[in-house]
This record gives structure tokens, sequence and C-alpha cells, in this order.
């Protein structure tokens, strides 16, 4: 069965490329003729484009802007390769050809990333490229108390033509069905529910060969970074940072440049992890590690709060420049729980593809 899986793979961010990459391999698991389709929207060109504007009268600001396009180009090159590599594409034409179009993972219904309107194609409602069927899979948006009016209306309409819809966070769920009416199920996201063995090809040498503490993060926070250097100091850990965004003032030991192989082979190589973001968490998870989540805003925070109560590991969130917890993870119990929702997963998938 041809199934096109619709997300946004074309951003310069390791969890949305890493988590297409596990839906298309589980899909092919599964027995499924999947692609990811390469569907490239003006707003995530624009969001990740290594040319930005450039204001002569200010010749500091020009530099600092001019030396960031060299990162961002530098940044592109490593996704350009990984995509090349790693990535079953197929062309946007090729959907109507699908039977089932997979709507999802990650923030698809996040207006704020799509322009400021949701985008119909990740509701199978772009009237020049339709797939028969639809199946929304772990779709998220950041919070639905940042939902509009606009989403609202949009959700009210094209919601109903999706054949099954699975979230990724429980409240999203939750305020679809009574709001909609809608069977809504919770599901986890591709990174957890896909094999792990996936990752084996990514975890070659070492990309450093010493014990140290990862951080990770998508947007940059000094107060965040600072508990991070605070918790590998009293670990005795050598800190070492990765940073999806531009920083103003670049440190020698913060990685801004990094393919999702190596951000892979960097997590599984840790022994601690702090991380603000969702995938820097689920990651944390897949390889069984020793972390904590430590977020800068609440509105940030959902995505992460819901997966770390799931397992029973709340304890393991603070805000910027709060108290961490020390406790040591026992993984018998969380790899029981992920278990069991893989499981119930997989049974949405295929109950729902046929």
């Amino acid at each position: 069965m041809k199934t096109g899986i619709l997300t946004f793979h074309r951003a310069i961010n390791a969890g949305a490329v890493l988590q297409a990459f596990a839906m298309q391999e589980t899909l092919k698991r599964l027995g499924y003729d999947a692609s990811i389709v390469d569907y490239a929207p003006s707003y995530i060109d624009k969001a990740y484009n290594p040319i930005r504007s450039l204001d002569v009268r200010h010749p500091r600001g020009a530099m600092y802007e001019l030396s960031s396009s060299l990162l961002r180009f530098a940044r592109l090159k490593k996704y350009r390769k990984f995509w090349k590599e790693y990535f079953n594409l197929s062309a946007i034409e090729c959907l109507a050809k699908c039977e089932y179009a997979i709507l999802g993972s990650d923030q698809i219904w996040n207006s704020s990333i799509s322009g400021g309107n949701l985008d119909p194609i990740f509701f199978n409602q772009d009237k020049r490229f339709n797939a028969i069927n639809s199946i929304a899979y772990a779709a998220s948006t950041m919070s639905v108390k940042k939902l509009t009016s606009n989403d609202l209306s949009a959700l009210a309409s094209w919601l109903p033509k999706i054949s099954a819809i699975g979230v990724r966070e429980k409240s999203l769920g939750d305020f679809l069905n009574e709001r909609f009416g809608k069977k809504i199920t919770e599901v986890i996201d591709p990174t957890l529910l896909a094999p792990k063995d996936i990752y084996n090809t990514f975890l070659g040498k070492k990309v450093i060969d010493e014990d140290y503490l990862l951080f990770y993060e998508v947007w940059h926070n000094d107060e965040v970074e600072q508990t991070a250097r605070r918790i590998a100091k009293n670990k005795g850990l050598k800190f070492i940072g990765l940073s999806g965004s531009d920083i103003r003032m670049p440190r020698r030991d913060i990685l801004q440049v990094f393919s999702p192989d190596e951000f892979v082979n960097l997590v599984a190589n840790a022994s601690h992890i702090v991380t603000s973001s969702f995938h820097g968490t689920a990651f944390s998870l897949i390889f069984e590690k020793q972390f904590n989540v430590v977020c800068e805003e609440p509105h940030q925070a959902v995505r992460m709060q819901e997966l770390l109560a799931k397992i029973g590991c709340s304890d393991k969130f603070s805000y910027r420049l709060e108290p961490v917890a020390d406790r040591i993870i026992d993984y018998v119990e969380i790899n029981e729980i992920l278990d069991k929702e893989r499981i119930h997963s997989l049974k949405f998938l295929s109950d729902n593809l046929k």
C-alpha cells in the first residue's frame, strides 16, 4: 500500500528530521510502500533561509549576521546530506497516487510555524494534492491555549475529513474531543515508536571520545545554559552543548553546526543529558540516559511535561535556574510503559491503514 508522509521534514532541526525518518522506517517495517512527500512550504524555507537582511549602517550587527549566515549554510549542507542518504522522497504530485497520507508527526497544527494560519495540506485538504485517505499520527501544536479563532475554525472544518486522528499530547486530544466531538487517540512520537535499531547506523565512531554532559537546545537561553553548566560541574563532566539557534556570543564548547546523525551519536554516548527540547527528551529515553529537562517558559514545556508524567519522571522537569532532581532513573519500569505505548500506537496505525 502506497503511503505518503506529510511533515516538517525540511526543517533544519534534528528532532523534526529524525521523527520523519522514524515514521518512514516504521511504515516500511510494517510492510507499507512509504515515502516522505517532499512538500517544502515557503514558511519553512523562510524560517531556515541561511541568508537574511544585512544592515550595513550597523557594521557590528552586519558582521554578526554574516557569520550567522555562514553557520546556517554549514548546517544546511549537513542536513542536505542526511536527506539524500536516509529519506525516501517523493514529489508532492505523487500524493494523489497515495492510498493514505500520514499527517505528522510534529507541530504540523501550530499556526505560529505555518505563517499565521493552519496549512490545509496537513489536513489532506489542499485541492491540488490530495491523497485518497488520510490519518493524523502524533500531530501536535505548541499549546491548546495558543490556538487562535482562525485555528479553531479550520479545525472544525477539516478534522471531520480525516479518517483517524492520533495526537501526541493528551491535552490536545482532550481539547479536540471536547470541542469537536471527534474520537481522538493519543499515540507516541515516531522516534519512540520505531525500533531502536534504526539508529544503529548513526552509532559508529564516537563524535567525542571522553565523558561529557550533553546540553541540547533548539532556542538559546542563557539561564537554561547556566543550569546545564552547573550540573556538569557538579558531576565532574565535560560540558558539550548543541544549539540549533544562532548564539550572539558563541562558546567553544557549544556546537552550532551538526547533522541529525551526529545528534543521535552525541546523545547515545553522553554520560548525562540536559535539554529544553521534546526530542532531546525522547532520545534520552531511547538510549536510557540520565537526564534533566530544563525549560524557559511554560508554553514551551507542555510536550515534555506530558511525556515525563506518562513515564513517572515529572520530577526530572524544572524551569531555568530552579533546583533540579538528581534521582537516578531506573529504566525497567519506563521501558515497560514505553513498550505498552508502542503496542497501542502500532495498533492504531495497523487498524486504520486498511
